[in-house]
C-alpha cells in the first residue's frame, strides 16, 4: 500500500471510531425502588473510555506518520497499531460484557444502592468500532513495515542550514579552498 492510502484509511477509520464512541453502545433495563423500572443507555465513550482514547491516539499517530522521519515513522506505526488494539479491546469488552458495563454505569450514576440491572445488551454501534480498531491494528503493522520506504515531507520543511561558503569567499577571507581543512597558509 502507498503512504497516501495507509494514512487516508487510518485517518478515516480513527475519525469514524471516534464518532462511534458518541453513540449508545449498551442498553438495558434498570430496576430501582425510587425510580422504578427504567431504560438506560450508555454511550461508547462512557462504556469504554479505552476505545475513545485509542481513537484519539490513532489520530495523533496518523499525524506523526505524516510528518516524521524514518525512526519516527516506526514509532508512530507501533503507536497506531497499539491505538487500534486499545480501540478494539474497549469495543469488544463492551460487546461481550454489556451487563458489567451497565452495572458500572448504574453504580456510578444512580446514587441508589439497590438499583439492579435486569436486562442488558450491546447495541449495533459497538461492532463497527470493533472493526475500525482491528483495521487500525493492520494499518499500523503496514505502516511499521512499509514506512521505512516512504518519503518524508521534503527539504522545504527542514530547519534552515548555513549556506556553504564559496571558494571565492574563502579566498577573500584569506583561506585556501584547496586545503583539506580550509586552514590559512
Amino acid at each position: 500500500m502507498t503512504k497516501r492510502n495507509v494514512l487516508t484509511s487510518a485517518f478515516v477509520l480513527a475519525v469514524v471510531a471516534l464518532g462511534l464512541t458518541t453513540r449508545p453502545w449498551v442498553s438495558g433495563t434498570v430496576v430501582d425502588t425510587i425510580t422504578g423500572t427504567t431504560k438506560a443507555t450508555v454511550k461508547g465513550s462512557t462504556a469504554a473510555p479505552t476505545a475513545f482514547a485509542g481513537a484519539l491516539v490513532a489520530l495523533a499517530a496518523v499525524i506523526a506518520l505524516l510528518s516524521a522521519r524514518r525512526v519516527g515513522r516506526s514509532i508512530a506505526g507501533v503507536a497506531l497499531a497499539l491505538a487500534g488494539a486499545l480501540t478494539a479491546y474497549g469495543a469488544a469488552r463492551s460487546a461481550f460484557s454489556a451487563k458489567s458495563v451497565l452495572e458500572n454505569w448504574v453504580d456510578g450514576s444512580s446514587g441508589h444502592a439497590d438499583a439492579k440491572v435486569t436486562a442488558s445488551a450491546a447495541t449495533g454501534w459497538v461492532w463497527p468500532t470493533l472493526a475500525c480498531g482491528i483495521l487500525l491494528v493492520l494499518l499500523g503493522v503496514i505502516a511499521l513495515i512499509e514506512g521505512r520506504r516512504w518519503s518524508g515531507l521534503g527539504e522545504k520543511y527542514d530547519a534552515p542550514t548555513a549556506p556553504k561558503e564559496s571558494d571565492w569567499d574563502q579566498l577573500s577571507a584569506g583561506k585556501d579552498p584547496t586545503a583539506a581543512d580550509g586552514a590559512r597558509d
